[in-house]
């Protein structure tokens, strides 16, 4: 399966309408409205963790449940 037909497949599976990613010139990125649909369709839990916190930017690490 090429990447097209699996992006083809994930945005059918789960309902992702043109808003719920976004199209570089050169690649594809899913939003964050599409991954939460996703997570909800899928049934799919994530803990959130605090790995860093400064002025300038955070590192959050994501683990599903």
């Amino acid at each position: 399966m090429t990447q097209q037909e699996t992006l083809n497949k994930i945005f059918k599976d789960n309902g992702l309408i043109a808003e719920d990613v976004f199209k570089h010139q050169h690649y594809t990125i899913i939003t964050r409205a599409g991954i939460d649909k996703i997570q909800a369709n899928k049934s799919i839990e994530i803990r959130y963790e605090l790995e860093r916190c400064e002025p300038t930017f955070a590192v959050v690490k994501p683990t599903p449940l």
